[in-house]
């Protein structure tokens, strides 16, 4: 079928692909053998040993540039869990880094080079998750796409973190959050059989408290792991399960509507159309830079779960993205674990029907058009919410006229917060131009320099067309 090469910190990801996998053969690198059983002759990674930056290229392009066509596998599969840094002056890069790398002069593989790499090679499922801190940067550009370069049919990239963001390491663990996340979404045993690009992107959780976001682009359908059906695990009990309420009218489940988006749907996203669940799903959105104020805000509500109930609005004129950073915030928090419901029309206001099994995390309620509920009634409903000392956080979205009107009704019962959305920022002009570069959508932008096109986004009528990205 194909090679796999880890670079992993333990042998749980070789032995899971070797079991479940059906690879031709599965590396380590570097390797050695376990001199506690020389019987075995079982190897596993070595993690003390020296690892140079020439070796891991060598290794790298060994698998995915073979020497002739006809000695390239099928498939490919690089996971790399080790370290990652980015050059924050001069031109913005990002690289694995080995053992010696320096700043000064070696700087390890540049997430560029290993884009080169699965551009030039002839295999035709291309597979890459990097465990590192700010493995995002992979996913950036154009590319990344197999039908917009190189000769692959499908790939499956996937980066731990964000391109701005350090990833998190468990001190308590041999296994990272995203990896020990990673490994237990390809175990066949528990997903009916049969792990694919298709349905390991829904499968993979990270924990509440982790605080990055994974990243993933996929195109095509590759399988990864399978297994027989005496080998497939029971359903748990649903006694041992823990306990979890349904959504009231109105809301549903952001995970459910997650999974029911349709991979790879062609939307009119990028000609200004709202934002569907199939844009969230395939991370069509650019970064805001209100993201991070709005996580930060719950992150410290759940501190305290019988304080008053936390009110996020985020505000802003028609167009500015309001809904579909809205949408970004619920889609990452439900990937991370928590429980999130969304309504599409909040004028209707909060249900207070709410009956939530205990939890150390409040549940979040995303109201889009939460401008338009009536100040009473929401009053009311507040109340009532935190009398009963029920753990649920508010986002939703609301024109600054209709928050003014709001929120001074409000603060008896709930912490209101304002995220405000307003004129473009260099870094999220940046992050439109690079989204509508990989969807080739830049139209006659694409002809303009880097900083020409910067300069044509800050004009009022182009900035108003791509505020919704």
């Amino acid at each position: 079928l194909g090679s796999a090469f880890s670079l992993r910190k333990t042998t749980y990801s070789e032995v899971l692909l070797e079991k479940y996998g059906g690879f031709d053969s599965v590396a380590r690198f570097p390797e050695a053998i376990d001199a506690s059983d020389p019987m075995s002759k079982r190897p596993y990674v070595a993690t003390s040993a020296f690892v140079s930056q020439e070796a891991l290229r060598t290794k790298i392009e060994n698998l995915f540039l073979p020497d002739s066509e006809s000695q390239a596998p099928e498939m490919a599969l690089l996971f790399f869990s080790g370290h990652g840094w980015r050059r924050t002056s001069g031109r913005k890069e990002g690289f694995i880094a080995t053992s010696d790398t320096n700043q000064a002069g070696l700087n390890g593989l540049g997430f560029d080079w290993l884009r080169g790499v699965l551009a030039d090679s002839k295999i035709r499922q291309q597979v890459v998750w990097l465990d590192c801190c700010y493995s995002g940067a992979l996913l950036d550009v154009r590319e990344v796409d197999p039908k917009k370069s190189g000769d692959a049919s499908a790939r499956c990239l996937l980066a731990a973190s964000r391109s701005f963001e350090p990833a998190e390491q468990d001190l308590d663990s041999e296994l990272s959050a995203f990896s020990a996340g990673l490994l237990a979404a390809l175990n066949p045993t528990t997903a009916g059989g049969r792990v694919t690009s298709r349905n390991l992107m829904s499968r993979l959780q990270l924990p509440e408290t982790t605080p990055q976001n994974f990243v993933d682009l996929n195109f095509g359908e590759i399988k990864f792991t399978s297994c027989d059906r005496d080998d497939l695990r029971p359903p748990e009990e649903a006694s041992a399960q823990p306990s979890r309420s349904e959504p009231p009218p109105g809301f549903d489940r952001v995970s459910d509507l997650l999974d029911r988006a349709e991979k790879n749907r062609k939307t009119e996203f990028y000609d200004g159309t709202m934002a569907t669940w199939e844009d969230i799903q395939a991370r069509r959105d650019a970064a805001r830079d209100a993201y991070d104020d709005a996580i930060e805000i719950l992150e410290e509500a759940d501190r305290d779960l019988g304080g008053r109930i936390p009110l996020i609005a985020i505000t802003g004129k028609a167009g500015d993205g309001k809904t579909t950073l809205l949408m970004r915030l619920a889609a990452d928090l439900a990937r991370r674990g928590r429980e999130v419901w969304y309504a599409d029309d909040g004028g209707s206001g909060i249900p207070t029907d709410i009956e939530l099994p205990p939890s150390q995390k409040r549940v979040v309620l995303c109201l889009d058009e939460l401008g338009l509920c009536d100040r009473p009634q929401l009053e009311q409903q507040l109340k009532h919410l935190h009398t009963h000392g029920v753990p649920v956080a508010i986002v939703g979205t609301a024109r600054p006229e209709q928050w003014r009107n709001i929120r001074g009704g409000v603060s008896g019962f709930a912490q209101p917060e304002e995220i405000k959305l307003g004129n473009l920022s260099d870094g999220e002009i940046d992050a439109l131009l690079d989204r509508l570069s990989c969807a080739g959508a830049l139209g006659k932008l694409g002809e303009k320099s880097v900083e020409d096109r910067r300069r044509a986004f800050r004009d009022k009528r182009q900035a108003n067309q791509g505020k919704r990205i």
